[in-house]
């Protein structure tokens, strides 16, 4: 890691900035927080830092990068913690800000502090200069597909490919090897990507209107032209799409409407005898008959029953699944179809979104 200035290694003086908005720059700060990860290593220095560079605030990590347009009038690296904790506690409207020997000097009306600090390598300057970059459109349906998607990613850092999604052509996927999700865009990025859901949930918060597919990253813009880089994970995504019914077979099989309202008490009832069962080992049984009935029999611990009304279901059935995999389902799609496809997956479909949900073979 080049690091040109330590604390007690630079005495020069320098003059302080123009006068600071320091709700403006507080605001700036929470927006690039999100490229700040404690006590991670970065390829450019220390991942808890703020960066301040002459016109620009950024933070970075090993995943994600943010940099937002802001003059600043300083080029130094400070503890994140420390320089939001002591700026956002000031009272002043206005602040100044110099380096000054060893330290960055703030001053407001009345209080003030001092902070240690790097400066910033040529190295994470020239990865921020993005000046020639070709910037594209980004659709709606991008975040459409990552909150949706989001619902079977892993989180198992052993199947890295799995805790990303993968856009490929208009087709989206993720899995985690119990659940495996498929939303059909309305456009298509010019290569195969896939992308880590950590990074992602987090800047699907901003109201990105570009992007750029660089050596290995992806970049983002939004209209404050604040400029998001997402690492892309190097993997071989599986491949998902023969998991999932072809349209013809589709048509063929027996469904059934799930209603948020209608189900969500139900299922959090029945994972009350669950809850000391490992996540992906919950299962309980639904039954369709005349009525959905829904049981949970955990031998000498207890049991549960509860039915409500068939919206569908034609023919009889019955098969185990996790109530926390349509729990979770249900809060993102209110108002959906179940399909059951086999004796090995149910099949949950809205609008152009598809989610295929692995079965239990018997009661454990």
């Amino acid at each position: 890691m080049a690091i040109r200035k330590r604390l007690g290694v630079d005495s020069k003086e320098k003059k302080a900035t123009k006068g600071i908005n320091r709700e403006a720059l507080l605001k700036v700060l929470e927006k690039v927080k999100s490229g700040i990860a404690k006590g991670v290593q970065h390829q450019f220095g220390v991942s808890d830092h703020f960066v301040l560079m002459n016109d620009k605030v950024c933070a970075y990590n090993d995943e994600i990068g943010v940099v937002a347009v802001f003059d600043s009038g300083v080029d130094c690296s400070v503890l994140a913690d420390d320089f939001y904790g002591l700026l956002s506690k000031m009272s002043d409207e206005t602040i100044k800000m110099k380096l000054d020997s060893n330290q960055l000097i703030v001053k407001g009306g009345q209080a003030e502090f001092g902070l240690g600090y790097i400066e910033p390598t040529k190295e994470l300057l020239a990865f921020f200069e993005l000046k020639k970059t070709k910037w594209q459109k980004l659709s709606k349906c991008f975040f459409d597909a990552v909150s949706l998607c989001m619902y079977s990613v892993a989180t198992d850092d052993n199947r890295i490919a799995f805790t990303g999604i993968c856009f490929k052509g208009m087709n989206v996927f993720s899995t985690d090897s119990k659940r495996a999700s498929w939303y059909k865009r309305k456009v298509a990025f010019e290569r195969e990507l896939v992308m880590p859901v950590s990074a992602l949930a987090k800047l699907i918060k901003y109201d990105l209107a570009e992007y750029s597919i660089g050596d290995g990253w992806m970049f983002f813009r939004d209209k404050e032209n604040t400029i998001f880089s997402c690492r892309l994970l190097d993997v071989d995504f599986p491949d998902c799409l023969f998991l999932f019914p072809k349209p013809e077979e589709q048509k063929e099989l027996d469904s059934i409407v799930l209603v948020q309202d209608e189900m969500k008490d139900m299922l959090m009832r029945a994972s009350v005898l669950l809850a000391d069962v490992d996540f992906f080992d919950r299962h309980m049984e639904l039954i369709f008959d005349d009525t959905l009935i829904c049981e949970v029999k955990r031998k000498e611990r207890g049991w549960f029953r509860e039915e409500i009304e068939n919206k569908g279901m034609k023919h009889k059935c019955s098969f185990f699944i996790n109530p926390d995999f349509l729990l979770q389902a249900l809060k993102l799609m209110p108002e959906m179809d179940l399909y059951f496809v086999d004796n090995t997956k149910v099949l949950l479909v809205k609008d152009t979104f598809k989610c295929v949900i692995a079965l239990f073979s018997e009661r454990k």
